[in-house]
């Protein structure tokens, strides 16, 4: 008798992880596997508008099935799920209540297990030391509908953060929040622009590097600074979540999921 056992597809016991990037107005997610010690990035999705906690609700679960899509029918769909969050959702090391309570109901309604959270300005700080192989100093901008969230990073710290509603001009609108910041002076001449639209981020780039920062002497680059942009899509990775295992508790979570 022949075995058709044999002629059925494996199923696929590697466990995979969901990846949620949360903005203040867009979502976007992500699943990922380790295989042989080395992160590998399965599927991501496009970004997702949201407004309300309900609307939030509707946008993850489109990103996730958008994600899912492209599992393999014989991965087993994932569960355990890392979240980034704005730097304004987190104080202290740990994630504000109100926004806590947002993404335990948005756990309990997609069916979701949270095993750790990083804030996004100091993923991207660790994501670009882990590029290019040195601390980084920069100002970190995150472009959302209404407001913008500025980072101040010296050699990989974080040393101040603000939010600024806003406005027709966003040279004014960084200079703001800038100034607002203690530790504004003698500023790295370097500016890196993210949201998850790339649309949106080559107007800002461009806006940017039109503008004379002479005439904004509430604060001080050392020369023109470089203006760049990283699409929060880019960092859902395979370097990313490798590089930054330690933040996310990673090698924890694999250790005692194997």
């Amino acid at each position: 008798m022949v075995d058709l056992k044999g002629l059925l597809p494996k199923k696929d016991k590697t466990e995979h992880y969901w990846s949620i990037v949360l903005e203040k107005d867009l979502v976007q997610a992500g699943i990922w596997k380790v295989v042989e010690g080395n992160v590998v990035m399965v599927s991501t999705s496009p970004p997702a508008a949201w407004g309300s906690a309900d609307e939030l609700i509707n946008a993850a679960d489109s990103v996730l099935s958008s994600s899912v899509s492209e599992l393999s029918e014989e991965a087993q769909e994932p569960s355990k799920t890392v979240f980034a969050v704005p730097n304004s959702w987190s104080s202290d090391g740990q994630i504000k209540q109100e926004y806590l309570e947002q993404i335990k109901e948005v756990c309990q309604k997609l069916e979701l297990i949270p095993v750790g959270f990083v804030v996004l300005s100091e993923a991207i700080s660790h994501f670009l030391k882990s590029e290019e192989g040195v601390l980084v100093s920069a100002i970190l901008v995150g472009l959302g509908k209404e407001e913008i969230e500025l980072s101040l990073v010296r050699t990989g710290k974080v040393v101040g953060e603000t939010q600024v509603l806003r406005s027709m001009s966003l040279d004014e609108d960084v200079t703001e929040g800038i100034a607002r910041i203690s530790d504004a002076q003698s500023l790295p001449s370097r500016v890196v622009l993210y949201d998850g639209k790339e649309g949106d981020l080559e107007e800002a780039k461009q806006s940017l590097i039109n503008t004379d920062w002479t005439k904004h002497p509430e604060i001080s680059f050392l020369h023109s600074p470089k203006i760049e942009t990283i699409a929060l899509i880019t960092i859902i990775t395979k370097e990313f979540f490798l590089k930054i295992s330690i933040l996310l508790n990673t090698e924890e979570v694999i250790a005692n999921n194997k």
